[in-house]
């Protein structure tokens, strides 16, 4: 089931509606995914917090 919220997120056109009604709906941007199930070291060479 896709994300309602993530997919308004990805529309720049429903992104500047939420923006010019002032809704207070936080719109996500879309997290960076690996191309298969599973990555042995996924966060090698990056920093970490």
């Amino acid at each position: 089931m896709n994300d309602l919220l993530l997919a308004l997120g990805t529309n720049k056109r429903a992104r500047s509606v939420v923006g010019a009604l002032k809704l207070p709906i936080p719109l996500p941007e879309p997290l960076a995914r690996a191309s298969g199930p599973w990555a042995a070291r996924p966060l090698e060479g990056q920093r970490v917090v």
